[in-house]
């Protein structure tokens, strides 16, 4: 879960690298259509800490936190995103070279801005100078170019396609069975990557309730793509 008390520092660190443009009324962070900004700025809408519009966000003046916060893993997935796109985080393409976040659990090595820094260590995500075991799969859903994985042949993997396909439920089968009849390929795929995006989650499987808090509509997530294709493989036979 996570913390309430870390959002201050997330929130500043989103608001200090977003573009600020001028508003009727006030400040418009404007997310420009980048997908690490558009996960940003609607972290800061469900935070309770701004409203949304059709290009960003606009700063409330007083913040209003909701009971249900957003998940912990898909601010830490939002977190990654947003400072690798703004050069605040930046993965080593070696696993040998020195580094500010040492190389550990298959991840490669980082640097990181000691705000970011900060952010991931309150988060879990790094510890004594190096990522955590909790890191590594949140990467698997953010692979850095320079740090590929190959999760598919890890034994957790498998064992989440297995449990997707074992307690999917009525209502998403009968959708994704649907989907998967539709007579266009490309459009098959979108739709059926965004079951995945806003229904399910490594940790928790199907996202049947908000126990483990407010789900982002986080796209470019290349585990839930990689469950996804997997699983819709193993429904058509």
């Amino acid at each position: 879960m996570l913390e309430r008390q870390l959002i201050p520092s997330i929130v500043k660190f989103f608001v200090e690298n977003l573009t600020a443009l001028p508003l009727a009324g006030g400040t418009m962070l404007d997310h420009a259509y980048i997908s690490a900004n558009q996960h940003a700025t609607e972290a800061l809408v469900e935070f309770g800490w701004a409203k949304d519009i059709a290009r960003g966000a606009v700063l409330l003046d007083e913040p209003a936190e909701p009971e249900i916060l957003p998940r912990w893993d898909d601010i830490c997935v939002t977190v990654i995103n947003f400072a690798d796109q703004n050069m605040a985080l930046k993965f080593h393409s070696s696993k040998a070279a020195a580094s500010r976040i040492a190389p550990a659990f298959g991840l490669h090595g980082a640097e990181a801005d000691p705000a970011v820094y900060d952010i991931l260590q309150s988060l879990g995500l790094v510890h004594n100078n190096q990522w955590t075991v909790q890191a590594e799969t949140i990467l698997w859903r953010c692979l850095p170019y320079e740090s590929p994985v190959d999760f598919k042949g890890d034994p957790r993997f498998q064992a989440a396609v297995d449990h997707a396909v074992a307690t999917m439920p009525a209502d998403i089968e009968a959708e994704i069975k649907d989907l998967l009849a539709g007579p266009s390929d490309v459009v098959k795929q979108h739709f059926l990557t965004w079951v995945f995006f806003e229904k399910w989650r490594l940790s928790d499987g199907w996202l049947v309730d908000e126990t483990g808090g407010k789900a982002l509509a986080i796209f470019h997530d290349d585990l839930a793509e990689a469950v996804c294709e997997e699983v819709a493989r193993r429904l058509c036979t």
